[in-house]
């Protein structure tokens, strides 16, 4: 399936938005000197100054340059998926991840006061919970196209497939800072596993129908339908060429 994608944004509208979004905000941050907003840390942020909206904007995007790159790269190949869900399906995987990870960082927050364990502090910045659920989803629906081996020794060799970059692209992320970004990695997978398995609310969110209306334009149609009817006109084309000498001697007589 991978692999008759366009390399285009044309139907991918909110990929497309994920991977500007990813790339403009910490990009313009970064020049007012603002990567702050993104940081999340109860003591002193929440236990003093009470901001509570870094509950929020931990979440919205990556500050390290690295991550951010990686980023970017994994929200364009995960546009499989919002090519194989449609838009406003994609985008409701994504509302629930981020939803259920704010209510475990208050949840967070609220333990941390009642106790004061100090390795519940901080949380990581990033929407890495968000990517790992997708993730987790792109396991499940989307099909391996191709294998390949990487021979290590005449006799040793791996076998890889064609979902070997956005894994050791995402492995890269969840290790990128130490086991803040670990753990955030597992919630998400978590929940885009139960999220998928309709065991948790979240796999039948959508917006309401007058944003669905603006999603489904005529530039998130999905590509599925384009592509048969070529596939079919080619069909035809070569079934025209290679009929036989006779049938089309005779066709002539039967019109």
């Amino acid at each position: 399936m991978s692999t008759g994608l366009p390399s285009t944004f044309k139907h991918f509208p909110l990929s497309r938005a994920l991977c500007i979004f990813s790339t403009v905000v910490p990009m313009l941050v970064s020049l007012m000197g603002m990567k702050y907003i993104f940081y999340y840390s109860y003591d002193p942020f929440i236990s003093q100054y009470r901001q509570l909206w870094r509950m929020i904007t931990v979440q919205l995007a990556y500050v390290n340059e690295s991550q951010v790159f990686i980023s970017v790269i994994v929200f364009y190949l995960l546009r499989d998926l919002e090519r194989l869900f449609g838009t406003p399906k994609y985008l409701g995987v994504i509302m629930a991840t981020y939803s259920y990870t704010l209510l475990l960082i208050a949840l967070l927050a609220s333990v941390k006061f009642y106790t004061g364990m100090q390795w519940l502090n901080s949380v990581s910045s990033g929407p890495t919970t968000v990517i790992f659920a997708l993730l987790a989803n792109y396991r499940d629906y989307i099909p391996v196209m191709y294998k390949f081996e990487i021979a290590i020794t005449e006799e040793r060799k791996i076998t890889l497939t064609d979902h070997f970059l956005i894994y050791i692209l995402c492995f890269h992320l969840s290790v990128s800072q130490g086991l803040g970004t670990l753990a955030l990695a597992l919630l998400g997978w978590i929940l885009g596993d139960l999220i998928s398995r309709g065991v948790i609310p979240g796999k039948h969110w959508r917006l309401p129908n007058r944003l669905n209306r603006l999603l489904n334009d005529r530039e998130s149609t999905p590509v599925l339908i384009a592509e048969v009817e070529a596939a079919e006109e080619e069909a035809e084309q070569t079934a025209t060429e290679t009929r036989p000498l006779t049938s089309q001697f005779l066709d002539t007589f039967r019109r």
